[in-house]
């Protein structure tokens, strides 16, 4: 495991844009990893205080099992739960809930928890948790969207209340499912059906065993976390800030004004084109990311389960262009799912450039001509080439870019009108059984070890993840390939042949990489972030001392829920 991502290159390089008070921004662009916080201390620093982050969706269901959403998951991974094992900054495996581990023979993985670490209601966690929640994962009726983690994990068995077992097969990256899945309590879940698991009340009021408590959701946009003052302090300890509440605000520029106003700290997806707001003290903290921006088509769907009609899209639209006007020039056209830095990306596989002409041409090799002279293609019996976009419409970055896209498919002929929708919704529509969608438009964090398996093969046709419709009987062979023992130099080849076949048939239009970026108030300090994720360091983050406190009036006292706004119960989308 510690080479797992040797040649990834910083493995979390972060860089802030600053604004003294009373200065312009943008003044300086520095390297920040950590050069804030001495300095700051220096100057006095408190516990206590209520951290306010602005987000763009909503918490959906709080449940290790189902979430799918990335802010979610890094809720439930760094604030609300603990997981078996902790990702550390170069990405290999530390410590969590296991306090050690040894591997044996490649066949037996041997865990030895804490014995220090509780659960929000005060029962302890034990081994049987760590067995519920493996076994409730291999379940194919709990539906746990990245089950392909586990493919090497076959069974486990509790030795003692500290002590945990595995018989395992040989396979690389052994330890990348535990990182991310958190451990879930087996005295709360252990009797609700594993197909009832997603919807489980437990999900608006979950019971955690992580750095932070749920205290209670409040008018539907608002949820509330408290410092958990019994964290192990062998794992960091009780955290600086008392409350953590999360603000669901969609509309971008409302979370610029919620920022510069002071109704918030942290906004997380700072849209660039508003860094010129960051005055007095506030920063833009800017993150390598494993993102990748695309669109998505649905290969169920005549013509587009034509390769060339996807590959005809993607000539079609102007990446580059896109990067410059949307993203300010912090992104590069996308030639793969992979993003740069990655071992496994083929550095020499170019993007497909724009080149509108080879779009026309391809399109009338799949039969669409332009035949009654109006601009737009038509097939043979005279029906236009007319595709809906769907886009998370309260998104400004995915509005424009819609946009951009919508015209330069205009221009080699095709008919394509740009939706938004909220979020959940697009969701829960290209996800569902029904597919009922032409393309989305969305960004994909990839895992550290990329999955093609639920994006792309076969048989995992009718998961969550595998909403293109797309697979090919040689991009599955590849796969399969993949998830064998193999030399890394062996599995690099197979790396380099799985993005040519993805870059051949374009079931995405790979857009653009893109980093993280986030707007940070002035009495906000410790903030650092990296590949981890932007939650990652949230326990250590603390209120300057005299900062304006406008968030410690925004979120009850640690333990109070208000009557006019009792928790909420009840399912909620995933």
């Amino acid at each position: 495991m510690t080479n797992r991502w040797e040649g990834f290159g910083t493995g979390g390089r972060m860089r802030r844009w600053w604004a003294p008070v009373g200065v312009a921004p943008l003044l300086a662009l520095t390297l920040a990893c950590g050069g804030d916080r001495a300095g700051d201390q220096q100057n006095g620093a408190r516990t206590g205080g209520t951290v306010v982050i602005a987000g763009p969706v909503d918490l959906a269901a709080l449940n290790p099992f189902s979430a799918v959403e990335s802010v979610t998951q890094e809720f439930l991974r760094h604030v609300l739960f603990l997981p078996l094992v902790r990702m550390q900054e170069d990405m290999t495996p530390a410590p969590g809930l296991a306090e050690s581990w040894e591997v044996d023979g490649d066949t037996v993985v041997t865990f030895r928890l804490r014995d220090d670490v509780r659960w929000h209601d005060g029962a302890p966690v034990t081994a049987e948790d760590v067995a519920f929640t493996f076994a409730a994962v291999k379940d194919t009726a709990t539906a746990y969207p990245d089950l392909i983690r586990f493919a090497a994990w076959d069974a486990v068995e509790v030795v003692d209340q500290r002590t945990v077992r595995f018989r395992v097969q040989p396979a690389p990256d052994l330890f990348t499912g535990w990182m991310f899945l958190p451990i879930a309590p087996a005295h709360v879940l252990g009797d609700v059906p594993r197909e009832e698991l997603a919807r489980a009340a437990f999900n608006e009021q979950p019971i955690g065993n992580g750095p932070f408590r749920f205290v209670s959701r409040l008018a539907n946009d608002r949820v509330v976390f408290e410092a958990n003052t019994d964290f192990p302090e062998g794992l960091g300890g009780r955290p600086n800030v008392d409350r953590l509440l999360y603000r669901v605000v969609p509309e971008a520029t409302a979370r610029v004004a919620e920022l510069v106003s002071g109704g918030a700290d942290l906004v997380l997806n700072y849209p660039l084109d508003a860094l010129a707001q960051l005055t007095g003290g506030m920063s833009a903290v800017e993150t390598e990311a494993r993102q990748v921006s695309f669109v998505g088509w649905n290969a169920r769907r005549p013509p587009l389960d034509d390769a060339r009609v996807r590959r005809a899209m993607t000539l079609g639209i102007d990446r580059r262009e896109i990067v410059a006007a949307r993203r300010e020039g912090h992104g590069s056209v996308a030639s793969s799912i992979i993003p740069p830095g990655f071992w496994a990306w083929d550095a020499e596989l170019a993007p497909l450039p724009y080149d509108p002409e080879a779009a026309r041409e391809l399109l009338a090799e799949a039969g669409y001509a332009d035949r009654d002279g109006d601009g737009l293609v038509e097939d043979a019996s005279g029906s236009p080439l007319t595709i809906v976009l769907e886009y998370p419409g309260q998104d400004p970055n995915f509005r424009a870019s819609s946009e951009m896209i919508r015209s330069d498919l205009e221009g080699i002929g095709v008919d394509l009108e740009a939706r938004g929708m909220e979020g959940n919704t697009l969701i829960a529509n290209i996800t569902g059984p029904a597919r009922d969608f032409d393309a989305v438009l969305l960004s994909f964090e990839v895992d550290l070890r990329p999955n093609l398996y639920d994006l792309f093969h076969a048989e995992a046709s009718d998961g969550p993840f595998a909403f293109a419709g797309y697979s090919s009987p040689e991009l599955d062979a590849v796969i399969d390939s993949l998830a064998l023992n193999l030399e890394r130099e062996d599995e690099r080849e197979l790396w380099t042949r799985a993005q040519a076949i993805l870059a051949r048939d374009q079931p995405w239009s790979f857009l653009y990489y893109f980093p993280n970026l986030a707007g940070v108030s002035a009495r906000l300090r410790g903030v650092e972030m990296d590949v981890r994720g932007q939650l990652a360091t949230v326990t250590d983050w603390w209120i300057g001392t005299g900062a304006a406190a406008a968030g410690d009036a925004a979120a009850p006292a640690p333990t109070e829920a208000p009557e006019e706004e009792p928790a909420a119960s009840g399912a909620a989308g995933g």
